[in-house]
C-alpha cells in the first residue's frame, strides 16, 4: 500500500516538473520570437562547420 502511494506521488511530482519546464521553454521561445537577437557571421560559420 505504501509503495503504491509513493509511486503515485513520484509520478505527480514528475508531471508537475515536466509542465513547469515546458512552460519555461515556451515562455523563453515567445521572448525570443518577439525580441530576436542578432547573430554574428562567425557563430553561423562555426555551427555550420560542426554540422558538416
Amino acid at each position: 500500500m505504501i509503495l503504491k502511494k509513493a509511486s503515485l506521488l513520484a509520478s505527480l511530482i514528475n508531471s508537475v516538473l515536466l509542465v513547469a519546464v515546458a512552460g519555461g521553454i515556451i515562455y523563453e521561445a515567445i521572448e525570443r520570437f518577439t525580441n530576436p537577437s542578432p547573430l554574428t557571421g562567425t557563430t553561423i560559420i562555426f555551427v555550420s562547420a560542426i554540422r558538416v
